[in-house]
């Protein structure tokens, strides 16, 4: 697991160290400007999903996943070399917990 990590963070990092400044910095942009639209948006398609509905509640979306979701867009669209390993990490919890309940 650790190779597969170390993996991630290169390419990842290697992905940000090769975009260029504006290009980024309009990305983050976007990002704040649109996370929330696009959180309402992700859920709404997910939600259609008949096997979404044993695990989502709409409460539960409007109270957490929302904005959870709008942090980790606005997080990865914005992130430096310097974020990468800290999103790797919790890109790893959210799969642990997605894996542990079945998604």
């Amino acid at each position: 697991m650790e190779m597969y990590f170390k993996r991630m963070k290169d390419e990842w990092t290697g992905l940000v160290e090769q975009a260029d400044p504006p290009i980024r910095a309009k990305a983050a942009e976007i990002a704040v400007a649109h996370a929330h639209y696009l959180s309402i948006e992700f859920y709404r398609i997910v939600r259609i999903d008949p096997h979404a509905e044993e695990f989502l509640s709409n409460e539960q979306v409007e109270r957490q996943l929302k904005s959870a979701m709008e942090r980790w867009i606005i997080n990865v669209l914005s992130a430096q070399v310097d974020d990468v390993e800290r999103l790797i990490q919790i890109q790893h919890t959210v799969a642990e917990v997605h894996a542990r309940i079945g998604i």
